[in-house]
């Protein structure tokens, strides 16, 4: 028995010798134990705590021309946009079919839209910026319906402007601006600005017969806009027309409008032998009349509230005859109706 307990004893003593010359191999042995390793991340990312990205699908560069580090911008804890340079001089990335929106706050705020990357900007007083979707309205001008007694009837100056207007969602009284591409006939008389689409400029009733001028009795429905054939003595489909840039979330929540601006002179003889004939016809003052873009159709899309040919008017114009025939009347009241279509791609 002691012989047997001695052998216990030393094979006790010898087998965790054993066990440690044995290599067993453990999973997380190479491991790097990383807990107490800060990440390193990007200077907008590392008070994540505190600051919100926005518009996170928008990068900004600290040069202009995309050059320099890049970036998004966030919100810190006070509301306040910033990204981790200066925005003084500055460039901004802006992927394809999108809107971004950037708001500053100098005396008033403003905002101004943008659909394509900007190469050089001066954000120092940006204090808002969000994305869209981009949408598309297209705007055609199919012509001028009046009383038409003769070819004189026809003579029409003055202009008729159109703006699509869209507005923030922080506030109906916050315009949101934007450039947009032009595209109309060529060889049609127009003046562009920034942000209003000119579909008719005359500055003086001209003596050369309009055919964008139609006869109103009865009021025409005009489905297609008018160019002259003269060959053919026909009136064929075509028009004055422009695409304009939307977000898709401001034409679904009704914050698109289109503003259409009247101011038109036009001429007047009640029969090609009558000497009632006025070159003045004149309306007292400019109209405005807004069309909101706000039904929805097919798709989603949107159009005008009441249907995609919308007409505006009749506006009233008065004037006196030329000269003092005895025969002539002591005034002339003529009234007439623009009309338009509106369409979203």
């Amino acid at each position: 028995m002691k012989k047997i307990f001695l052998i216990n004893l030393i094979m006790s003593a010898m087998i965790p010798g054993l066990i440690a010359q044995k290599k067993i191999p453990v999973a997380n042995a190479k491991i790097k134990d990383t807990a107490k390793t800060q990440l390193q991340l990007a200077p907008q990312y590392q008070q994540a705590k505190t600051n919100i990205i926005v518009a996170s699908l928008i990068k900004v560069f600290e040069k202009p021309n995309y050059q320099g580090q890049s970036a998004n911008f966030v919100k810190d804890k006070d509301g306040k946009i910033t990204a981790p340079f200066s925005l003084k001089n500055v460039s901004i990335k802006v992927p394809e079919g999108m809107l971004v929106y950037i708001k500053t706050c100098f005396e008033f705020p403003s905002e101004n839209s943008y659909s394509n990357s900007i190469a050089h900007i001066n954000l120092e007083q940006i204090c808002g910026i969000r994305t869209d979707e981009i949408a598309k309205i297209l705007v055609d001008f199919y012509g001028i319906s009046t009383e038409i007694h003769t070819p004189d009837c026809k003579r029409f100056s003055g202009q008729i402007d159109i703006k699509v207007l869209e507005t923030s969602p922080e506030s109906a009284t916050l315009q949101s601006f934007r450039p947009y591409e032009i595209w109309n006939r060529p060889e049609y008389p127009i003046t562009i600005d920034k942000y209003t689409f000119t579909v008719f400029h005359s500055r003086q009733v001209t003596n050369v017969s309009n055919f964008y001028v139609i006869n109103n009795n009865p009021v025409p429905q005009l489905t297609h806009g008018l160019l002259e054939d003269k060959k053919n003595k026909l009136h064929v489909t075509a028009g004055i027309w422009n695409e304009f840039i939307v977000g898709k979330k401001a034409l679904a929540e009704g914050r698109i409008n289109l503003l259409v601006k009247t101011y038109l002179n036009s001429a007047h003889k009640s029969c090609a032998t009558c000497d009632d004939f006025s070159s003045h016809v004149k309306m007292e003052a400019p109209i405005y009349e807004t069309i909101p873009i706000n039904k929805l159709y097919d798709g989603g899309k949107i159009i005008d509230a009441n249907h995609k040919y919308p007409v505006v008017g009749p506006y009233n114009a008065f004037g006196k005859r030329d000269g003092y025939a005895i025969t002539a009347s002591s005034g002339i009241n003529k009234n007439f109706r623009v009309h338009l279509k509106v369409d979203v791609l």
